[in-house]
């Protein structure tokens, strides 16, 4: 693995920290591939990966395991480390992303149109792909040229020219598609018109009639939905205009025999996917309403990444100062007193400082930072240091165990008492509380879907439960 990194471009570090470095210590391998949103820690037992994690690059401390990774290069062609390279050494020189000098790429895609395949190559716009090939080219070939070494072939070791990609071009098979057919000539062409569907804007009998008008003409109508919830209304709707339909919730069923089933029976069919415009065809009888061809909706609000949980160790590791004080899940309070690099064995690393009572010092491996977190004191106030291997660490944990059981104790006996009393269940959700969820533009965080869902089961229940402002979502609500 170490020799492939090296070889598609990857840099060696002691700590990764940017998308493109790699790092080893011992068994385990940090890696930051270049599209990935965080670098991942791959642990080995042997030949075998044990395990694969990501983890923050600040903080260098893992954050949730993973199931599968995706490393990818970071160069045309692989360039395989000299035969004399000691690939423990982390000054392995970074190939260039052109490749080797020797010989340009081995094989083209468009050499598979030589071959029994015969593919078939799709031009969207041919005039435009052409443009932007040849502002890709030029831009390319100035960069190269730029940053090239002085020995360095020409562009057109690694690039071809226009004339070159036309006469590959030529070789397939091609379907130009254009939206004005200004450049076919006398080419085979097959043209097929459109037009944007009809809004309603909330007008469902204008709606309803239009759709019966297109089915009983032999036309084929389709209703897009943007989520289960507005299906089930787009049902009610049809059921009480007698509105035949055909409902295809699954991708399979949207796509094969329930669409047939709806032209067999004159139906619309009712599906979700994610169109808020529609399109007609009149020279198909085929209708596409957008999910928002009926009702107006809302323009979509670019929802925030959900904020992965994590545990332990303080939230930002640039902010520890030495003379802070920590508290290790085993040893207790100490002071934070900077990070020391340790060589054993041949190998080095990296460890955290702690001091304890006694003038005691404990030295923690960055990868077991999940062991110490941040203690927090007033201004001014300096809390006694633990001692290693003393009894009063272990004491108060023991303490606060206990008073985190009696405290589980008194709430069993709450909720017992709950159980036992009668109260009123509210009934389950209908499709029209469904839909005003699926429309809240914001998204909610882990706390509030928590609550939500609790609420939801309590109310449904006949025994009295948590009251709303215990479980409130809106306490545990973020700023969109």
């Amino acid at each position: 693995m170490i020799t492939h990194l090296g070889s598609v471009g990857y840099t060696r570090t002691e700590m990764v920290e940017l998308p493109g470095q790699f790092a080893v210590r011992g068994g385990i391998i940090d890696v930051f591939s270049p599209e990935a949103a965080r670098p991942v820690r791959i642990e080995l037992l042997g030949d075998s990966v044990e395990s694969v994690r990501e983890f923050d690059a600040r903080t260098q401390r893992s954050i949730a395991p993973v199931v599968r990774t995706t490393l990818l290069p970071l160069t045309e062609w692989s360039v395989p480390a000299p035969e004399k390279a000691d690939l423990n050494v982390a000054n392995w020189e970074t190939p260039s992303f052109f490749g080797p000098t020797g010989e340009p790429g081995p094989s083209t895609l468009f050499e598979l149109a030589e071959s029994s395949l015969r593919p078939i190559v799709f031009l969207d716009e041919p005039q435009t792909l052409r443009e932007a090939a040849a502002k890709h080219l030029a831009a390319a070939t100035e960069n190269y040229e730029r940053h090239g070494r002085a020995n360095s072939p020409a562009a057109s070791h690694y690039f071809w020219s226009e004339k070159e990609f036309a006469s590959a071009l030529e070789k397939t098979s091609q379907i130009h598609i254009e939206q004005l057919a200004l450049g076919i000539g006398s080419t085979p062409q097959f043209e097929l018109s459109s037009r944007p569907s009809a809004r309603f804007h909330g007008n469902v009998v204008a709606c309803m009639g239009d759709v019966k008008s297109q089915l009983a003409s032999g036309g084929t109508v389709f209703l897009t939905a943007a989520s289960t919830g507005e299906i089930e209304r787009f049902a009610d709707i049809c059921r009480e205009y007698e509105v035949p339909y055909v409902l295809g919730e699954s991708e399979d069923a949207a796509a094969g025999f329930t669409a047939e089933g709806a032209h067999e029976s004159a139906a619309m069919l009712l599906i979700r996917a994610p169109f808020a415009e529609g399109v007609t065809f009149p020279d198909a009888r085929l209708t596409l309403f957008g999910h928002a061809d009926l009702f107006d909706v809302t323009p979509t609000v670019e929802r925030p990444s959900r904020k992965i949980r994590t545990s332990g160790f303080f939230g930002d590791f640039a902010e520890l100062k030495p003379g802070d004080y920590v508290v290790h899940v085993d040893h207790g309070i100490g002071q934070f007193e900077g990070l020391r690099q340790i060589e054993s064995g041949g190998h080095s690393g990296e460890f955290m400082l702690l001091r304890y009572a006694d003038d005691a010092r404990l030295y923690v491996p960055l990868e077991r930072m999940d062991l110490v977190q941040s203690y927090r004191v007033l201004e001014g106030t300096h809390p006694p240091l633990d001692k290693l291997g003393g009894t009063v660490w272990n004491s108060r944990k023991t303490r606060a165990r206990k008073s985190v059981e009696d405290m589980a104790d008194q709430l069993l006996a709450l909720y017992a008492q709950r159980k036992a009393t009668e109260g009123f269940a509210f009934s389950p959700d209908s499709n029209f509380q469904h839909e005003f969820e699926d429309a809240f533009e914001f998204e909610e965080t882990t706390d509030q879907i928590t609550a939500i869902r609790d609420i939801k089961r309590d109310m449904e229940r006949a025994e009295p439960s948590a009251t709303a402002k215990q479980k409130s979502p809106c306490a545990r609500r973020s700023k969109p």
